[in-house]
């Protein structure tokens, strides 16, 4: 027989519906959850609750121990999973903004990351290149592509 766990549930139900509006969806069955916990008086197994919520045990229990130990901020904040490490550098980002700025002749993208490599003594990928241009310059790969088509149109 699964062991009945039962957890006070602090907020009111006002509160939780108030956060249901505020917060994005993904966290709509966490915030019901606690709303019918409530009304059920805190108590229910893990197994009992993923069949009314339509979810895994293991969700359940994942979302008791958060509310049990952080409260309601630990079930409605989500874990940071991952970190890229940054490659292109505070310098960089400088001359970069500095070359788009001044608008040097730069032909490609190809062409910049070969300077950046050059200039830097480092090994910056064309597709990294590419997304921070798109992400923080995109005028500037706008630019380089027109200029390539206009460039092919003439030799026709």
């Amino acid at each position: 027989m699964p062991k009945i766990i039962t957890i006070k549930v602090k907020e009111s139900e006002k509160e939780l519906k108030l956060l249901l509006k505020k917060l994005p969806p993904f966290f709509h069955p966490r915030i019901e959850f606690l709303l019918k916990l409530k009304k059920k008086n805190g108590e229910g197994s893990k197994l009992y609750w993923a069949k009314v919520m339509g979810v895994q045990g293991n969700t359940i229990q994942k979302w008791r121990t958060l509310y049990r130990k952080k409260g309601i901020k630990g079930l409605i904040t989500l874990p940071k999973k991952g970190f890229k490490i940054t490659v292109i550098d505070d310098k960089q980002r400088k001359y970069i903004k500095d070359i788009v700025k001044s608008k040097k002749s730069v032909k490609s993208i190809g062409e910049l990351t070969h300077i950046l490599n050059k200039k830097f003594k480092t090994n910056i990928k064309y597709a990294t290149l590419l997304a921070y241009c798109k992400r923080h310059h995109p005028s500037f790969v706008k630019e380089i592509v027109n200029k390539r088509l206009h460039y092919k149109k003439k030799k026709k």
